[in-house]
């Protein structure tokens, strides 16, 4: 085990503080086993360079000894990330530390951060009506594999007016619908802009494609633009 004796003060040992009870208590435990762990680091380098431990002045520390502790580290920490991290950081630290303090030759390696993903914008309340969703979903699908519609998509219904299927008009409907609900094109300028690009249309026995790309189509609203020198989209396929 690590002695205090001898052992420079640059080695911040983490410090813990006796809780009564709950999180106070929690927090010791915590801070307890992240000390445990910054002690195995400096066990780690007692066994080479005692000279450290002791706090020497003007060492010189090679980046091959470095490489050897970052290895032995993650060997001893293979199977926690915070492990990893309490002990990496407290070797970075340390050394940090001594070339500041005590002119050593060293260049610390990188510390390792805990990077705090933001919360979901997805809850619970937004799945909530899903399930309406599914049902509209599986309506309007058993509609389309209707023969009745691939009638009106070939022919469309000879009818004139308001009251005028053009069979283009609802394969692009089709298209559209197919690309929000199964390709989970959400974006709603991407929508927009699909009819500026009818052009790119692809079609390969029974699948069909849009391949959007990253300016602004001619005659597109401006407001539907994502900056004057900026890209409107970046390049992807909307597939049928």
């Amino acid at each position: 085990m690590t002695s205090n004796d001898n052992l420079w003060a640059g080695w911040r040992l983490a410090k813990p503080k006796d809780g009564e009870g709950g999180v106070e208590a929690r927090s010791a435990r915590r801070v307890r086993e992240k000390r445990a762990r910054q002690k195995t680091v400096i066990e780690l380098i007692r066994e080479t360079r005692l000279d450290m431990i002791r706090g020497d002045h003007n060492l010189v520390i090679t980046p091959d000894e470095v490489k050897a502790w970052q290895a032995n580290i993650q060997d001893q920490s293979k199977n926690s990330t915070l492990e990893l991290r309490d002990r990496i950081n407290f070797l970075v630290s340390s050394l940090a530390a001594g070339a500041k303090e005590l002119g050593w030759q060293v260049s610390p390696p990188a510390p390792i951060s805990h990077v705090i993903q933001p919360p979901s914008i997805f809850t619970p309340s937004e799945f909530k009506d899903l399930h309406v969703f599914r049902k509209l979903q599986t309506t309007v699908f058993n509609s389309i594999q209707h023969p009745d519609f691939w009638k009106l998509l070939r022919d469309g219904n000879r009818l004139k007016g308001h009251r005028s299927i053009n069979p283009e008009i609802l394969s692009w409907g089709l298209i559209i619908y197919q690309a929000i609900t199964q390709d989970g094109l959400l974006n709603l300028k991407v929508v927009n802009a699909l009819p500026m690009f009818v052009n790119s249309m692809t079609i390969e026995q029974d699948l069909a494609w849009i391949d959007v790309f990253d300016w602004h189509p001619k005659g597109l609203k401006k407001k539907y633009h994502q900056g004057q020198d900026t890209s409107y989209l970046q390049r992807q396929s909307v597939c049928y």
